[in-house]
């Protein structure tokens, strides 16, 4: 429950940080967020990893727009932190991290020198994580025996996942190597 409080209110402080003109419009959204989750599944312990890694990406988000007015870079320095706790706990939410520097265009009404070295800056962690993920599992050592971990550990499909992971590291090897 903690969980949905805590998303709850650091969305109605991204809200209100994008759109100050319409308060009541963030505090909606942040108590719709509490009061109406989307699943009855997210209730169960299981998820309580989802929950820390997406109250970690919002609370990177807030800090973020924070440093975007302020410029410390022990702002940033927690922003960075928050990034890669949250993308190595819940890695689904790695799309929604490339998307967010385009609120910093949004916010800025224009895209100058400002505006590209901030969305930089916040993109560095994703960039660097999926870089990291991808070499792991293009690394002959360790990509093709986590094919095959992965493989014996599936029970049904084993095979059928190996194969794709296999072909999907040989044509990027192939490809961009």
């Amino acid at each position: 429950i903690l969980g949905f409080w805590t998303k709850g209110f650091l969305l109605y402080l991204i809200l209100r940080k994008l759109l100050p003109e319409n308060r009541g419009l963030a505090a909606l959204a942040g108590v719709l967020l509490i009061i109406f989750p989307a699943d009855n599944g997210i209730f169960i312990q299981q998820a309580t990893l989802h929950h820390i890694g997406l109250s970690l990406m919002l609370l990177a988000a807030y800090l973020f727009l924070i440093f975007r007015e302020r410029r410390n870079g022990l702002l940033f320095a927690l922003v960075v932190v928050c990034q890669w706790a949250s993308i190595s706990i819940y890695e689904a939410g790695l799309p929604l991290m490339l998307v967010f520097p385009l609120l910093v265009v949004w916010l800025e009404r224009r895209l100058n020198r400002r505006t590209v070295l901030l969305a930089a800056g916040w993109l560095v962690v994703p960039i660097l994580w999926a870089a990291i993920i991808v070499s792991f599992l293009i690394t002959p050592t360790t990509g093709n025996s986590y094919v095959r971990n992965l493989a014996q550990t599936d029970s049904g499909g084993g095979e059928t996942i190996s194969l794709m992971l296999s072909s999907l590291v040989k044509v990027y090897r192939d490809h961009f190597l």
